[in-house]
């Protein structure tokens, strides 16, 4: 992500996008905060469980906290995509 270090503003383009793993969710979401955030739980039903993820204490790359984000969304955004931006806005 540190090819977006040095840029204005970040703009997430979900409008098409049908989802992802909650991994993948939680690394990009990661480079967004600059403190442990709690994102979201997720219930497993079959296993009757429920776990919690955080944002990661440790990236690659710089964290993204000083420009402003924005995230487009649509009537076609599903699942991964979705949550992203829950986790954003919440």
């Amino acid at each position: 992500m540190g090819f977006v270090a040095h840029t204005d503003a970040i703009i997430f383009d979900l409008r098409q996008n049908g989802g992802g793993q909650p991994t993948m969710v939680t690394l990009i979401a990661s480079y967004l905060f600059d403190k442990p955030t709690h994102l979201i739980d997720i219930y497993n039903r079959k296993e009757d469980s429920t776990t919690q993820n955080w944002t990661l204490s440790y990236l690659p790359g710089p964290r993204l906290t000083r420009q402003p984000v924005f995230v487009l969304t649509s009537k076609r955004t599903f699942s991964g995509a979705d949550e992203f931006a829950f986790d954003l806005k919440n």
